[in-house]
Formats: C-alpha cells, structure tokens, sequence
C-alpha cells in the first residue's frame, strides 16, 4: 500500500512539474585558413580550461568530504558526551556538506574566443522535459 501512495505521489509530482529548457550551440567556422587555425587555439586554450575546472571542482570535493568526516566525527564525539553528562536536548547528525559545481568559464571564453577567429556561434533554447504538447 504504502508503495502504491508513493508511485501516486510521483506521478502527481511528475505532472505538476514545470517545462525544462536547454539551450543548444552550434558553431560555423570562418572560411579563411587563417580563421581556421584561430580556431584550433581556441579548442587548444578550452581543453586547457576545462582539465584546470575539473581539478579545482576535484580539489573541492575532496576538501568537502574530509571537512564533512571531520564534523561527523566531531558531531558525534559532542553527541555522547552530551548523552553521557545526562542532556535532555543533545542533537545528533548536524553536519552539512559542502557542495562543489564547476562554471561555464570554459564555454564561454571558447564562444568568444570562436567569434573573434571569425566564426559563428548561434544558440537555441528547447524544452527538454514536461514540455507542452
């Protein structure tokens, strides 16, 4: 029963939710080889930038986990002690963790980056979830 109310719930969740929309780029390169080879730097100068986003955003993930372990072990050394000393109000399980998300730096210096070589960057945006019919 109790797994029909939560599927019931779920889909009255699903129905309730509002449209997703995604925006779309595509890119026309310059005609000159000149553009061409402008654009290969800018691929060259994204990649760089992204392989030195994910190694922060690793470097806060790690960083986040080791502070969130440390406050649990903290939290629930404070917690027995609480318990043992007799407390009536003693708070268990009080530790957050950090969350850590990467830019778009990287997509976006690429776009400008393509645009001054010459190139063409056109976005579209499209529903891509609970779209209208």
């Amino acid at each position: 029963m109790r797994k029909l109310l939560v599927f019931i719930l779920l889909t009255l969740l699903q129905a309730c939710a509002s449209p997703l929309y995604q925006t779309f780029y595509s890119y026309d390169p310059p005609d000159t080889p000149e553009g061409k080879a402008c654009i290969f730097q800018c691929e060259n100068t994204r990649m760089q930038c992204e392989q030195l986003d994910d190694m922060r955003n690793n470097n806060c993930e790690q960083r986040a986990e080791m502070k969130y372990e440390t406050c649990k072990q903290k939290a629930e050394i404070a917690y027995e002690k609480c318990k043992s000393s007799g407390g009536k109000y003693c708070i268990e399980g009080w530790c957050n963790k950090e969350t850590c998300s990467s830019t778009n730096q990287c997509v976006n210096q690429y776009q400008r980056c393509y645009s001054t070589c010459g190139g063409r960057v056109t976005s579209e945006t499209r529903c891509v979830a609970h779209c209208e019919k």
